[in-house]
C-alpha cells in the first residue's frame, strides 16, 4: 500500500471512527445512575436503541483501530514479524 494512500485511509477511519464513537454514545442510555443495577437494567431494556447504540460504538472502536494500524504500517513498512518470517523460509 503506498503512502498517501495509507495516509488517507488512516486519517479517514480515525474521523469517520470518533464520529461513530460520539453518536453511538450519544444513542445509549444514560439517565439512571450505573450503580444501581436494577435502575440501569430497567432503562438499557426500555431502551429500543440500545443495541444500535453499541453496535454503533463497536464500529467506531474497530475503525479507530484500523487507523492505529494503518499509521503503524506507514511508521514501519516492513513489520517484524514479515521479517521473521522471511528469515525462516530462505
Amino acid at each position: 500500500m503506498g503512502f498517501r494512500s495509507a495516509s488517507r485511509i488512516g486519517a479517514t477511519c480515525a474521523i469517520t471512527g470518533s464520529v461513530l464513537l460520539f453518536v453511538g454514545t450519544y444513542l445509549h442510555p444514560m439517565g439512571a445512575d450505573p450503580n444501581q443495577a436494577v435502575a440501569a437494567f430497567t432503562e438499557y431494556a426500555a431502551d429500543h436503541l440500545w443495541v444500535a447504540s453499541h453496535l454503533t460504538q463497536l464500529a467506531g472502536v474497530s475503525l479507530m483501530v484500523a487507523a492505529l494500524l494503518l499509521l503503524q504500517e506507514e511508521r514501519l513498512p516492513v513489520w517484524p514479524w514479515r521479517w521473521r518470517y522471511r528469515q525462516w523460509t530462505e
